[in-house]
């Protein structure tokens, strides 16, 4: 096909056309954008200087933010500074020269925070902060900030989205981070240790909360009326308790170490949550199921614990391939309905692999449950259905069904089975 003159000088001029728009837009967004600044602070530095290198570097942080616009940073030296600071300023990089170590906000006035963030978008690295209750806005931290407050909480983020935690160690508060009313937040890579109440405690919904290690707390990670959160690859060690959810529904907790703690998981009233290739160990209670249901328990590994599962007036939960090892009670259900226990390896338990109390319509099938006290144990509890279960090598039986239990069916099981 051949293009005749006219044509080709249309095609011609439409292409001048689009390249003259493109160098007008650039110019435009080059006139109308404006470079970002770098403003320095050192300890015996003047707030009469202009800031801009170290030889001219002011004596305060808060004087280098009132001074800063939105896509500035701040680089502050070494030294300790004894400040309350508030960021009120949009897309702002604070950050220390040196890191934590040598770099600490002290607030003078133990009624404020040391750090209050109010714009959003702002990016702290790289200091300690001393006695400070803080409320954070959009705070990007990271880079090893350490926070070490004594009574208050270390990070408090309120009615916030999209922040990022990370690489910080948070310690001696009287809670670590706190999250409320606040989504879409990502903590992550932090150390959190030593605070009174909880390491991280969550009142949001989709934040994710990843490779963090949180030990000697009042409680590890906490989240209430929180959903669609993503726990996962945490080490939660000798805290009163591990994980604990309370009113909250759709989180997943994955690839989580959990250990030495009073109680490793405790989900009370709390729904449709999902529970995978944790490990729990060395507790009182691997995981405590109370008033909650439709949550997932898959592929966890339970051991060294008094009860590894205990479930309290919870129904519909699915409790499959866990590996409980070394408990005095494996799976103990209590006033629990409609449950579905498959494909787990109970063994070595003191008490009883698998116990049921006032427990109907259940369903345990294709369980292998062996060198126990009791394999399973049912008493007071009707219509539940035992299927393709291997009870082998306990010391006592390997089905036992109380006199008080009626309409249940066992089929396709090994092992003996003896009826009171």
């Amino acid at each position: 096909m051949k293009y005749t003159t006219s044509v080709k000088r249309i095609v011609a001029f439409g292409v001048l056309c689009v390249l003259i728009l493109m160098f007008a837009t650039l110019a435009l967004i080059s006139e109308n954008s404006s470079p970002s600044t770098t403003y320095y602070v050192r300890e015996n530095g003047n707030n009469a200087n202009d800031g801009l290198s170290w030889g001219g570097a002011f004596a305060t942080i808060q004087h280098a933010v009132d001074a800063a616009s939105a896509g500035d940073t701040i680089v502050v030296g070494d030294g300790t500074y004894r400040e309350n600071l508030v960021v009120s300023k949009e897309n702002l990089t604070v950050r220390s020269e040196n890191g934590p170590t040598f770099t600490i906000v002290r607030t003078p006035d133990n009624t404020k925070s040391v750090l209050e963030i109010i714009g959003n978008n702002v990016a702290v690295s790289g200091f300690t902060f001393e006695n400070t209750a803080g409320t954070w806005e959009n705070v990007n931290l990271k880079s090893g900030v350490v926070l070490v407050f004594l009574e208050a909480p270390g990070v408090v983020l309120t009615h916030v989205a999209n922040c990022s935690i990370s690489n910080n160690i948070i310690k001696n508060n009287g809670g670590g981070i706190v999250l409320g009313r606040s989504d879409n937040n990502t903590l992550e890579n932090n150390i959190i240790e030593s605070n009174g109440s909880c390491g991280i405690s969550v009142d949001g919904n989709n934040n994710i909360l990843k490779n963090n290690l949180i030990e000697n707390n009042g409680t590890g990670i906490s989240l209430d009326y929180s959903s669609y959160n993503i726990i996962t690859n945490n080490n939660c060690s000798n805290n009163s308790c591990g994980i604990h959810l309370y009113k909250s529904s759709n989180n997943a907790l994955k690839n989580n170490m959990i250990e030495n703690n009073d109680d490793c998981m405790r989900l009370d009233d709390s729904d449709n949550n999902t529970l995978k290739n944790n490990i729990f160990r060395n507790s009182l209670t691997g995981i405590s199921l109370e008033g909650g249901s439709y949550n997932l328990l898959e592929n966890n590994a339970i051991e060294n614990s008094n009860f590894g599962i205990d479930s309290i007036s919870s129904d519909n939960n699915i409790v499959k391939n866990n590996i409980i090892n070394s408990c005095w009670n494996g799976i103990d259900m209590g006033f629990s309905d409609n449950n579905t226990l498959e494909n787990n390896i109970v063994r070595l338990c003191s008490y009883c692999s698998v116990d049921l109390y006032k427990s109907d319509n259940n369903t345990i099938r294709n369980n292998i449950i062996e060198n126990d006290n009791y394999g399973i144990h049912l008493e007071n509890s009707s219509n539940n259905t035992l299927t393709s279960n291997t009870c082998e090598n306990n010391t006592n039986y390997g089905i036992y069904v109380s006199s008080s239990c009626t309409g249940n069916t066992l089929t396709n099981n090994i092992g003996t089975v003896y009826y009171e």
